[in-house]
């Protein structure tokens, strides 16, 4: 992330808004969808890092809160609105802050698996008490075969956030903020 002069005030309810929109129209639309669409909650989440990208990580956070709250009440199937609750909606700010601490990816992995894997476990063991449904007894694998297929799947959810995180700072960035923001 380069410096950046900070959002006006319109800048920053407009992204904020376009971010909280735009993430309630790709949830809705995945619970639409016969088992979801991972596409559609990835684009929900990388939604978010625009407004950390912009220097807002509070704005994200309050973004993804009310998406959050928004799509409980607006999603017909409130199942579908799990992964971005428990995981894929803060990933982002999580990732984007240990990135600008950390400077080794080696190192940023560690802390991003733990947290990765423990709000995974979180949301598989709140699935039933919330929504009614055992993860966990529907495995079609066992249990050890589905934890490292879960960690490959997260590193590559991660790297693939990466590089849509750099193409949004590059490409569609300077559509929405300008240039001079740089």
């Amino acid at each position: 992330m380069r410096n950046r002069r900070p959002l006006r005030g319109s800048q920053r309810v407009t992204l904020s808004a376009m971010t909280v929109a735009l993430s309630l129209v790709c949830l809705y639309v995945a619970s639409l969808l016969p088992g979801g669409s991972p596409a559609l909650y990835f684009i929900a989440s990388v939604l978010t890092a625009g407004l950390v990208l912009e220097g807002e990580g509070a704005l994200a956070i309050l973004a993804y809160i009310a998406t959050s709250a928004l799509a409980i009440f607006l999603v017909p199937n409130k199942l579908m609105t799990a992964p971005y609750i428990a995981m894929t909606g803060h990933y982002c700010v999580y990732k984007l802050f240990i990135e600008r601490h950390i400077s080794s990816r080696l190192v940023q992995l560690i802390p991003k698996l733990v947290y990765m894997s423990a709000f995974t476990a979180l949301a598989v063991w709140l699935c039933l008490p919330i929504f009614g449904y055992d993860a966990l007894a529907n495995l079609p694998v066992p249990l050890w075969a589905a934890i490292g297929l879960a960690l490959v799947v997260l590193v590559a959810y991660d790297w693939l956030l990466t590089y849509t995180i750099r193409f949004y700072d590059v490409s569609i960035r300077p559509m929405l903020i300008g240039k001079r923001g740089r």
